[in-house]
């Protein structure tokens, strides 16, 4: 993969953990499963970023005058 396509591929898994829909952990694993044919390099090299961003947006969300971050909506959120 391209560096390009590695950005792409972790802004795809960010966009899905600030919707609420799982752990980053969870998401990257499944981001893997799902997408067979980036190699163990790119996996990781994802992940990488994907790990390195999430306590830089907390740091943003509550430099901004956020509690929790940006993302605490999502994982705060109360169904229905």
């Amino acid at each position: 993969m391209r560096p390009a396509a590695r950005l792409a591929a972790a802004i795809e898994i960010l966009d899905a953990w600030l919707r609420g829909d799982g752990p980053a952990d969870r998401l990257v694993a499944a981001w893997g499963a799902t997408h067979r044919f980036a190699g163990s390099k790119d996996r990781s090299a994802i992940a990488d970023r994907v790990y390195a961003a999430l306590p830089a947006q907390g740091e943003c969300g509550l430099a901004h005058g956020g509690r929790d971050g940006p993302g605490a909506r999502a994982r705060h959120a109360r169904p229905g």
